[in-house]
């Protein structure tokens, strides 16, 4: 399994991002209305997932998921190409101990791209910037990622 090299420049999930390409990201659909909502989830990227309910397109499928928003390689270096745009799921979703809390969740995706299990010293220093602290590329200009 590959193990996260700590950095005091990158956040553990911009060398992951196993969590977009294992979960279906589902939401409300009015996350994509930019008039009920200041930071709307681009509208171009989701899908009709049910009544009153979107999903980002490339998670609505039960074999290798992946969100189109997903930038890079998985287990590489991969950005949310919205982060600032992303769903009430992705915020909810927090890596383990990102905040001190174990999210088994985070393991199990980890998991399925051969990548161990985040631990406390995974986050040594709160010198690097967040993912919300990084500008966010604008989607059509990130290269398309590569499976596992």
């Amino acid at each position: 399994m590959a193990a996260v090299e700590a950095s005091p420049q990158i956040h553990p999930c911009q060398r992951c991002g196993a969590c977009c390409g294992y979960f279906r990201v589902e939401f409300d659909a009015w996350e994509a209305d930019p008039r009920q909502n200041e930071n709307s989830v681009p509208a171009e990227l989701a899908e009709r997932a049910g009544e009153g309910k979107l999903c980002m397109i490339g998670t609505n499928v039960k074999s290798r998921p992946k969100c189109i928003a997903l930038g890079g390689r998985i287990g590489e270096r991969v950005m949310c190409t919205i982060y600032q745009n992303r769903s009430t799921p992705c915020r909810d979703f927090h890596p383990s101990f990102e905040e001190g809390k174990h999210n088994a969740r985070c393991d199990e995706a980890r998991r399925r791209y051969g990548l161990k299990p985040l631990r406390p010293a995974d986050y040594p220093t709160r010198d690097f910037p967040t993912p919300a602290e990084i500008p966010a590329a604008p989607h059509a200009e990130v290269p398309a990622s590569q499976g596992p």
